[in-house]
């Protein structure tokens, strides 16, 4: 059995744009072979569009490693103490960065922040990330467990947020399409796409080089590493492109179906 592990944004999903058919298509062929397929997302579960578990998906990596589901249960989760709460939520407002802070049960961003994200990933991209379960408040509750923050600014560095938080926090670059200095993703050290997949591999009982990633940003950097195989779409940063062992066609172009069709003549 092949297990294939997919990016959304980016990767299984055009900005603005929606799933090819090719890839619709290649999803449908892997699962009647008898191969498992699976997210591997920045997204919390909640954040992922109906339209894309519509493909069949239910299991995976979500909220960059920090929850992990397979067989339609959390096998996997990791979530800030109130410790690292306090200290990155102190930290951005002494900075001057807005946070959007994603949870289990939704995301949630002050309208002041939603404002600032809008107009920015216009700016910068055309149109605005289509995300389900955003919670427009300024505060939230005590109580809520946060899997990560994603910061907010109209001109930032992510090299000093990162230096600034290292080595209690990673900080990494988000894959909307949008720079650095306006918005990056703030997660607990140790925790990315990669290490989701290796609980899941492990609960199946299978070796990594059974697995199979897809992705096209800086946060799929660690998962196309480890893989069997790792895949970078034909839009992929050039850094990513470096690590991968395959590079397929633009996200446009097929590019998932052709990388589907690469993985099965090696593994196959």
């Amino acid at each position: 059995m092949i297990y294939f592990f997919f990016d959304i944004d980016g990767t299984l999903l055009p900005f603005g744009g929606k799933v090819p058919q090719s890839a619709i298509d290649a999803l449908d062929k892997v699962r009647a072979m008898g191969h498992r397929t699976f997210l591997a997302t920045g997204r919390s579960p909640v954040e992922v569009l109906p339209d894309i578990y519509a493909l069949g998906f239910r299991d995976g990596v979500f909220s960059a490693g920090g929850a992990v589901i397979a067989d339609n249960k959390l096998i996997y989760s990791r979530y800030f103490s109130e410790e690292d709460r306090d200290t990155v939520f102190s930290y951005c407002r002494e900075n001057n960065l807005g946070m959007m802070i994603q949870t289990p049960s939704g995301t949630y961003v002050p309208p002041r922040v939603m404002t600032i994200f809008r107009e920015e990933m216009i700016r910068h991209t055309g149109h605005v990330a289509a995300l389900s379960s955003v919670i427009e408040s300024d505060e939230i509750p005590s109580d809520e467990k946060i899997n990560k923050v994603i910061y907010v600014t109209r001109n930032g560095s992510i090299e000093r947020i990162r230096k600034d938080l290292s080595p209690r926090f990673d900080t990494v670059s988000n894959t909307l399409g949008v720079p650095d200095s306006v918005m990056g993703e703030i997660v607990l050290h140790g925790l990315s796409k990669a290490t989701g997949i290796e609980k899941i591999m492990e609960y199946y009982g299978s070796d990594m080089s059974r697995a199979v990633v897809f992705g096209d940003g800086a946060n799929d950097e660690e998962m196309v590493s480890i893989a069997g195989i790792g895949i970078a779409m034909g839009n992929a940063s050039p850094h990513l492109k470096e690590k991968a062992r395959y590079i397929t066609a633009d996200i446009n172009d097929d590019g998932i179906a052709k990388g589907i069709d690469y993985a099965l003549s090696i593994l196959g």
